[in-house]
């Protein structure tokens, strides 16, 4: 059995008596006559196709690409408006990048590489150049972007990418 004891589509099919086909291998007209039963105690004698679960699985994906974008168009916003802010109230731009945090957490969207450079790893506050951090060129090694969080005194490293010879 799958997580939390209900059991996944393949799992599924075998108690239907389905046979065993590899990934791939399975046609539409095959996954359209296939009826399988939902161990459901509320759906019980029930057939339910595989055809209707599939299409409901689309639907809930297109949905959660609606979501996301509504949540992207969201952050955006937020750390707009935390720019703008930040030499006025800082603390109100730090809860807008908190606010925009949440968002990419609860939509389980990645921030994106602009906005990730502008929070600390450490202390997760916002930080612009010259207003709340300090950014250096460093050439040792390999080159490298640090930035200095003022809040926390923590440094974060970004690699630059070096100039292929030609």
């Amino acid at each position: 059995m799958s997580r939390g004891g209900f059991p996944c589509l393949f799992e599924w099919l075998l108690m239907a008596g389905c046979p065993h086909k590899p990934r791939g291998m399975v046609s539409r007209a095959d996954s359209a006559s296939i009826r399988i039963s939902k161990p459901d105690p509320s759906l019980r004698g029930k057939p339910v196709l595989i055809k209707n679960l599939m299409e409901s699985m689309l639907d809930n994906i297109i949905q959660m690409d609606a979501t996301k974008q509504t949540a992207l168009q969201r952050i955006h916003t937020l750390f707009r408006l935390a720019r703008e802010v930040i030499h006025e109230d800082p603390s109100l731009a730090q809860r807008y990048v908190k606010i925009a945090r949440k968002i990419a957490m609860g939509t389980k969207l990645r921030l994106p590489k602009e906005y990730r450079r502008l929070v600390c790893r450490h202390c997760k506050s916002f930080i612009l150049p010259g207003v709340n951090c300090r950014v250096r060129i460093q050439s040792r090694r390999e080159p490298h972007l640090v930035v200095t969080c003022l809040n926390c005194g923590k440094h974060s490293r970004m690699p630059l990418k070096s100039r292929k010879k030609q």
